[in-house]
């Protein structure tokens, strides 16, 4: 499996979200895609030994934040490193925490976009008690994006119904999908609507069963062109304020210009046990 996860000037929630989705995926399958002069995000990356792609992609096409075109180059797709037909691709915003379990990829229907339900957690107060199972998932709010005419974001109370309603949307905070050959994020000005057209890049929507995801932090629209959501831990970031690796430079596959690489062999970790299958 191949995961990509974006962080430009996200070091304080990656260093959250992570080490979660470390213990939950295959070492070393995860990317971080991030820009040159983030190095918080490059070091946070290193701290975990998980590899760190630093790109100018951000501005291709003249955009103010090009996350699709990033994405697209980490992955590499259309290029001799890019993942072979059929292999699993996932996509994960930094500023989301796994809950449950991940199945390994094998059971992805073709031609098939997976999703989760995404769940509100403004602070490091809620995610704690959630994770002691002081606050339980019922009680959390759903994230359900903004329809035509509506407020933003618009949070629905936990249950069945709404979870699936949620997840069937889809969107680019986690979209799991087997690779075929022309599939791409593109190119966009801004992160507005890019998980949008990929979507549509697939015959179907499905649900991972028993997982969600929880969203630390505000929910704020403008973030399409670049943060501007308040710090998740304040102090956080001061302890990744210089890279614990060097960084090297190498050109990427089908790319115009070269890439800063940062990686170093990650430590071992399991996996949990276990396979959960789909729902559509």
């Amino acid at each position: 499996m191949r995961v990509v996860m974006p962080s430009v000037q996200y070091a304080d929630f990656l260093a959250v979200t992570l080490p979660a989705w470390r213990r939950l995926l295959p070492t070393g399958s995860i990317t971080i895609v991030t820009t040159r002069e983030d190095l918080a995000t490059q070091a946070v990356a290193a701290a975990h030994g998980t590899r760190c792609l630093a790109t100018d992609a951000w501005r291709r096409d003249g955009a103010r934040f090009n996350k699709a075109a990033a994405l697209d180059e980490a992955f590499g797709f259309g290029t001799r490193a890019g993942p072979n037909k059929g292999d699993a691709c996932l996509s994960l915003d930094a500023d989301v925490y796994p809950m449950g379990r991940l199945p390994d990829g094998t059971d992805l229907a073709r031609r098939t976009l997976y999703s989760c339900p995404r769940y509100d957690c403004p602070t490091p107060a809620e995610l704690d008690a959630h994770l002691r199972g002081a606050l339980p998932r019922k009680r959390l709010s759903l994230i359900m994006p903004r329809t035509r005419g509506g407020r933003w974001p618009e949070l629905l109370p936990h249950s069945k119904t709404h979870a699936r309603q949620v997840a069937r949307r889809a969107l680019g905070y986690f979209q799991l999908f087997r690779y075929a050959p022309g599939v791409t994020f593109g190119s966009f000005r801004s992160a507005g609507k890019y998980d949008l057209v990929f979507r549509d890049q697939f015959v179907q929507r499905a649900i991972v069963p028993d997982f969600y995801v929880l969203h630390l932090g505000e929910q704020r629209k403008e973030n399409w062109t670049g943060r501007v959501v308040a710090p998740w831990r304040p102090a956080c970031c001061r302890a990744w304020s210089r890279p614990t690796s060097t960084p090297t430079t190498r050109p990427r596959p089908g790319s115009g210009r070269a890439s800063r690489v940062c990686s170093r062999t990650p430590p071992r970790s399991s996996a949990p046990g276990g396979r959960s299958r789909f729902t559509a």
